[in-house]
């Protein structure tokens, strides 16, 4: 429902979004009724007045205003970091673009634009990703005839590979002087293979000490900085996850100095802030360096691929090293296995070895 107010003659009353100014800022048509049912009424009236066509959609629509109509249709209500990607997205990336008509817009001109963030591989993939569903409505609402984005090519970036921990990194992790809090994180990282998000949402309920598993249902994301917890991205990612002994040792320690129902959080017993987070990884990561006697690019996402690898060579199928690491397919899986497969083969070495 949205949100209603009810005014000194008894009457409840709403604002829906019919477009925008030059400036960006939202114009409205406010609507009122005796009872929320007549005023629900009013409301997907007007909606669909809207989506019928109206001045919102008329063939002189600035990409500015167009975008954010979208946004407000498709994307508001998507999960938080979601939401943060497409707002910081309209809000920085497509200025240039902003104030052209959406029916003068070229193809030339989405690819100038993603042309210009070529140092951010990520931003250019989300940017292309971005204008494609904005012109493909565009083409629904018959404001076009073509999408400008249907053919817009990245631009070529050296590719970072994911790694594994170094055979220094897991001895400096064993020598590590951490707290009885830090080696749980970093055991649970290193034995178990969870997202950090899923790391950060743990609660101790969540923890079967008796059949050694870990229940992941739950992730940590950040509005703004403010955690909030969700449920995971996909249903596969909520699984049980059978867990070392190394990993139950450090959580039985880290148990019995911590009274709240969750396990990383703030003196108050609540989730932190992300800036808060950041920091102790920071600190886990500085304690690792102290013993290495150098820096290194270590992050948790390093664990969870360390983790990969070792299924791999623990000989685990991919399904199952699927259903332990939470994805939804196996695409992700089969590029570390198929990598580890060609490390392991030493073809060079093989034909080498053929006696022609």
């Amino acid at each position: 429902m949205a949100r209603y107010t009810k005014n000194s003659k008894g009457l409840y009353r709403t604002g829906v979004v019919i477009g925008y100014d030059e400036q960006g800022r939202q114009k409205r048509k406010w609507l009122s009724a005796r009872t929320i049912a007549d005023l629900d009424r009013k409301v997907a009236e007007t909606k669909i007045a809207l989506g019928a066509g109206s001045n919102l959609l008329d063939d002189d629509i600035r990409f500015r205003e167009y975008a954010k109509v979208w946004f407000e249709t498709f994307k508001a209500s998507r999960g938080i970091n979601t939401q943060a990607m497409y707002k910081n997205l309209l809000k920085l990336h497509f200025e240039p673009i902003n104030d052209m008509k959406v029916k003068d817009i070229k193809p030339t001109h989405l690819q100038l634009l993603i042309n210009g963030s070529a140092k951010l591989p990520r931003i250019c993939s989300q940017m292309r990703m971005c204008l494609k569903q904005i012109f493909k409505q565009a083409i629904v609402d018959d404001l076009i005839t073509k999408n400008p984005a249907a053919a817009l090519e990245l631009p070529r970036a050296p590719k970072k590979e994911k790694r594994a921990l170094t055979q220094e990194e897991k001895d400096a992790i064993k020598k590590a002087d951490f707290t009885n809090r830090e080696r749980a994180l970093v055991m649970i990282a290193y034995g178990c293979g969870l997202r950090p998000a899923e790391i950060f949402a743990l609660t101790w309920q969540d923890i079967d000490f008796q059949n050694g598993l870990i229940h992941v249902n739950k992730s940590l994301v950040f509005d703004n900085g403010r955690p909030t917890v969700q449920p995971p991205k996909t249903d596969t990612s909520i699984r049980d996850v059978e867990t070392p002994r190394m990993v139950l040792e450090a959580l039985h320690a880290f148990r019995g100095e911590n009274i709240s129902s969750r396990l990383f959080c703030g003196k108050d017993g609540d989730y932190k802030y992300r800036k808060s987070y950041e920091t102790e990884w920071k600190n886990i990561k500085g304690k690792i360096e102290a013993v290495l006697g150098y820096e290194t690019d270590l992050t948790l996402y390093c664990f969870r691929h360390n983790y990969c690898t070792a299924l791999y060579y623990s000989g685990v199928s991919l399904k199952e090293a699927q259903r332990l690491l939470g994805h939804s397919s196996y695409e992700m899986i089969m590029k570390v296995y198929a990598h580890l497969d060609a490390k392991k083969e030493n073809t060079r070495e093989k034909l080498d070895a053929i006696n022609f």
